[in-house]
């Protein structure tokens, strides 16, 4: 009986040699024949004091999480499209991905240009947004606003020099649609008509 019992702990110590040199990089059935026919204490000196075969695991950072921190030049890197955009945008010019405030650079005190579907335009320090458009500086009170616009096709058509209507400033484009600004945001509408319309609505004098 002292015998059986000898010889099952003189096998589970040889399978432990073998886990062992297993996570180690080793053979374990090789390990474990070797302890089991010469002696698990034996073995497991030896392979302790072997150097390990298993190749080091290095973890990677997520490169989407630093990807919008600012990098040389004064830009970053858009973590949606992979573009460069200034360190100072909230808004990727590419694919509008809104970047998270603690990746946004604090402004300079000179103002940037950024280009936005082919327009040229200016980011001043207040934020405001500045185009020339159709030879007129026209301006937006933040980047939505000017993207928004262009989005509408505010810029994909030529303009038309209009006289204000009641006062208030307007664009015709070439197909036919009317820009102005109300409460500083840029507005669209399908003709002049309907232009006409909301301006004897909504201004008084």
């Amino acid at each position: 009986m002292e015998l059986l019992v000898i010889i099952v702990v003189w096998l589970v110590l040889a399978a432990l040699v073998g886990v062992a040199a297993e996570a180690r990089g080793r053979d374990k059935f090789g390990w474990m024949a070797i302890a089991a026919f010469a002696s698990p204490l034996f073995a497991g000196l030896i392979l302790a004091i072997m150097p390990s075969l298993k190749p080091m695991q290095v973890t990677l950072a997520d490169p989407a999480q630093n990807s919008s921190r600012p990098i040389a030049g004064g830009l970053k890197k858009c973590p949606d499209c992979a573009e460069l955009v200034q360190a100072e945008a909230r808004i990727c010019r590419f694919c509008r991905h809104e970047f998270d405030p603690a990746t946004i650079a604090r402004p300079s005190t000179t103002p940037f240009e950024e280009e936005y579907k082919g327009i040229r335009y200016t980011v001043l320090d207040n934020e405001t947004v500045q185009a020339d458009i159709g030879g007129r500086i026209q301006s937006w009170s933040s980047e939505v606003d000017f993207f928004e616009w262009v989005d509408v096709g505010g810029a994909s058509e030529s303009i038309i020099p209009s006289n204000p209507y009641r006062g208030v400033p307007f664009t015709e484009l070439r197909n036919g649609m009317i820009e102005a600004r109300f409460n500083g945001r840029a507005r669209m509408w399908d003709n002049f008509e309907d232009f006409r319309k909301y301006v004897d609505r909504n201004v008084r004098f």
